[in-house]
């Protein structure tokens, strides 16, 4: 793929963390096509939770692959999604969660409700989570999340970043995205530009302010 003429951008989605090796984070460090974009699905940061779960990966295991990602693509963006109300999570294992997101502070992360689906290992699991107390921790994670996202969004100003141009939002607002935004999942860049831009144009956009999830600028060129 690194060799076809025309493909710019190479995303790699949903990789399970404990099949992740040396040799495809050194091919993502070398490539140049290779977005410095990584989908980790963790599920979890508690490594009680993680055994419920049958997840074969553990909070220092975590730990360590993040920091060797970081030092290993300088700027890569890390996104990771997590289930909260897993049959049994207490309160102190959803807070051990809250603390490994404070500590990594991923630049973007999903959290989803557990939900109880009929004949699998975890419906028959005892310790079922109300569902008013799977909702409240959902909101505190998102919350949480939303400080973390905002801070890295707000921390872009001032930078020029490359958007891959998606079309036109209202008059000579365009929107696209940065190999930081995955498309369906991330947020995107919204920004005025004085000359007709194309869908599909990579274009130098300088980033001005931010929200939660998006990024505000103009164009550079």
């Amino acid at each position: 793929m690194e060799q076809i003429e025309g493909l710019a951008w190479i995303r790699i989605m949903y990789a399970y963390p404990t099949y992740l090796t040396d040799k495809l984070i050194q091919t993502m460090a070398k490539s140049s096509k290779i977005c410095r974009y990584l989908d980790l699905p963790l599920q979890h940061a508690s490594d009680t939770v993680l055994r419920r779960m049958n997840r074969r990966g553990n909070r220092d295991d975590y730990l360590r692959l993040v920091e060797k990602l970081r030092q290993s693509i300088p700027g890569i963006t890390l996104r990771t999604s997590f289930i909260v109300g897993f049959p049994g999570e207490t309160e102190a294992e959803f807070q051990e969660l809250l603390d490994f997101m404070s500590q990594v502070r991923f630049g973007r992360a999903g959290v989803f409700v557990y939900s109880c689906e009929e004949d699998t290992a975890a419906a028959r699991m005892t310790g079922q989570v109300p569902e008013d107390i799977k909702n409240e921790r959902w909101e505190r994670a998102m919350e949480l999340q939303r400080e973390i996202s905002l801070d890295n969004n707000r921390g872009k100003a001032g930078e020029t970043v490359t958007v891959l141009v998606e079309g036109a939002k209202d008059g000579d607002i365009y929107e696209g995205r940065t190999e930081s935004d995955a498309p369906g999942v991330d947020g995107k860049v919204f920004f005025k530009a004085n000359r007709n831009v194309n869908c599909g144009d990579f274009v130098r956009v300088l980033i001005k302010d931010a929200s939660w999830y998006d990024l505000n600028g103009e164009l550079a060129e």
